[in-house]
Formats: C-alpha cells, structure tokens, sequence
C-alpha cells in the first residue's frame, strides 16, 4: 500500500530502503517455497515418467510466463499506473496462496507447538544424508559445472547480439523469446523423453548436446542463426532441468527432500553469482581487445568466454555419463538419520 503514497512522501533514501527490503524478503522466502513444491510434487505425482511431465508442465507454465509476461506488463503500467500494477502483482500471490491451500496431502499432520525440530540436528542429519548418496552429490557436481556455464552466458549475452551478432540492442528481447519459446517446447516434450529414454540417459544426452550447442552458438555472426541457435539451446536446457526432478525425488526420502534441496539450490545460485562475477572480469580486463586465431577460427573477448561455457557443460555431461549410478535408491540412513526419519515420518 506503500505505492499509493506520492513520491514526496517519504525521502528518497527510505523509498529505497523499502525497495531493497521488499525484494530481500520476497526472494528469501521464495528459497521456502521452491523446496517445498518440489516435495509436494514427490508427495502427488509417482513414476519416472510422469514426474518428469509434471516437473516439464511447471517449467513450460514458468517460461510461458516469461513470455507473455512482459508485454502485459508494459501497457499494463503505463494505462493502469504503477500501483494498480502492483496491487495486481500482489493479487497474484493471494490466488497462489488460495491455490496451495487447496491440496490435500495424505498423511501429513501439522506439528504442534510442544514438538518443533532441532533445526540445527535436522540440517546435519540432511547433510550426512546427502554426502552419503552417490546420485546426489553427482547432480550437485553436474548443477555446480552447468552452473559455471550458463551464468556466463547470461551476463554477456546482451554484448554478444550486439558484438558478434552485429544487431541493434531493442532485438535483445526477440533472443529473450525465441529462448522462451524453445524452453516451452523442451519442456512440454521432456516427459515423453524420459519416457523413452529414462531420466538417466536424458541428464548426461542433454548437458552434452547443450554444451555442444553452446560451442557452436559461439561462433555465429549473423542475428537470424544466433536466434535459432538460441532456441535449438533451451530445448535441452528445459529437458535437462526436467530430467534432474524425478532423478532427485527417487533418490531422496520424503522427509530429506527439504534439506536436500537446501544444499543443491544455494550451490547453483553460489556458481552462477560468481561465473557472471569472473565472466564479467574476464571479458573487461583479461579478454579486452581479443582477437586471435587458432587452427584457423577467430576468437574474440566473448565469443571466446561462450567457448570455454560450453565447454564446462560438455565436461559435465561426460561426467554424468560416467557418474551417474544406474539405480537412484536412496542410501540407507545411518542410525542417527533413521530416527530424525521417523519422528518426521511420525508427525
């Protein structure tokens, strides 16, 4: 309600202030809400292949989204004004929040005040756990290399159309669509995939073809092929990210899933922030004015960074193929873990 006061209300340092806190907040407890999707999604959906659809559903819903979003955004804001925009926004969670209020879930009671967890016993318990599953400290490993990849490329795409692709900048947003598009399409075709081909073989087949892909996007120089590059990239990239839920939800207990996805998703965001971090500084500083030929392909500042990113997703993907184990069964918990199990399993 904040938006509705005029701007001379409050100084502009507290009007910031305000912004930074609401963002803080609003991604913080965000990190709450992703884990616990994920372990509704394991609780409601069974089968390889039919977790890989539904996990594929949410992610085309998440991209269609990112599509369709911006331009209602747009006319949205200018007719309708900021405030109403945000009261819209705002409106927008309410409905998710009457939505997830309205599963049902067998089996699980609330816990009372008089049984709240040892948060600290709990997260160590779901570490020791983690470190004892061979399938999930291998996807850490693969989410960390393919982390390294994809964050470099998001920090320096924009200067890549402009650069290499040799395109105005407002052409920037058609690349953003033409990788939505692709990401909606992978996604909705990733269950029949795993189907086919199992959530195993899908993993270790997409990061290599991403990665390859990633190497050949780098050294386009036309608009139109980067474009078709790009969305030929979100394919896999939609199918790869499918793939890894079913994966993680045969492999973990109900009761871990929580902690689980504690660990893996800061490890992402850890790999991303300081990929763009070193990508950036390489491209300024140790890249600048690159222009060098080897075994006859030309390489410049960023078309050489994109190389080295779709090189790490190669590695990752051969390192799947020889790490990833067969059977994704949980390991047996130790006798510590395997009573904090059944309190929560009891609860």
């Amino acid at each position: 309600m904040l938006s509705f006061l005029p701007v001379s209300a409050l100084p502009a340092g507290v009007w910031l202030a305000l912004i930074y806190l609401l963002v803080f907040v609003v991604t913080a407890t965000g990190q709450f809400f992703s884990p616990a999707r994920f372990a509704v999604l394991g609780e409601v959906v069974s089968g390889e292949a039919d977790r890989a659809r539904a996990a594929g559903l949410g992610q085309a819903t998440m991209a269609t989204a990112s599509i369709i979003g911006p331009p209602i955004a747009a006319p949205l804001l200018f007719t309708a004004g900021l405030q109403w925009a945000l009261v819209l926004n705002a409106l927008s969670y309410v409905f998710s929040w009457f939505a997830v209020r309205s599963l049902r879930l067998a089996g699980r009671q609330p816990r009372s005040a008089a049984e709240q967890p040892d948060l600290r016993a709990e997260f160590l318990s779901g570490l020791r756990f983690f470190g004892r599953s061979r399938l999930l400290v291998t996807v850490l490993a693969l989410a960390v290399i393919a982390a390294c990849g994809t964050g470099a490329m998001n920090s320096l795409d924009v200067f890549f159309v402009t650069g290499n692709l040799h395109a105005d900048p407002h052409l920037y947003g058609f690349m953003q669509t033409a990788f939505g598009v692709g990401a909606v399409l992978g996604a909705l075709g990733a269950g029949a995939v795993v189907r086919r081909l199992g959530a195993r073989t899908t993993l270790w087949l997409t990061l290599l073809l991403v990665g390859l892909l990633v190497v050949v996007y780098a050294r386009q120089t036309h608009f139109w092929s980067g474009a078709l590059l790009l969305t030929a990239i979100s394919i896999p990239l939609a199918m790869l990210n499918t793939a890894v839920s079913p994966l993680l939800l045969a492999a973990t207990p109900p009761e871990y899933l929580g902690r689980v996805m504690a660990v893996i998703n800061p490890a992402i965001q850890l790999a991303s922030m300081l990929s763009v971090v070193v990508a950036g500084w390489l491209a300024s500083t140790v890249l600048q004015g690159l222009h060098t030929r080897i075994a006859g392909i030309t390489f410049g500042r960023i078309d050489a960074v994109f190389t080295a990113s779709g090189s790490c997703i190669l590695l990752a993907g051969l390192y799947a193929l020889v790490a990833l184990p067969a059977d994704p069964a949980p390991p047996q918990p130790d006798a510590g873990q395997q009573a904090t199990g059944q309190e929560a399993a009891v609860r």
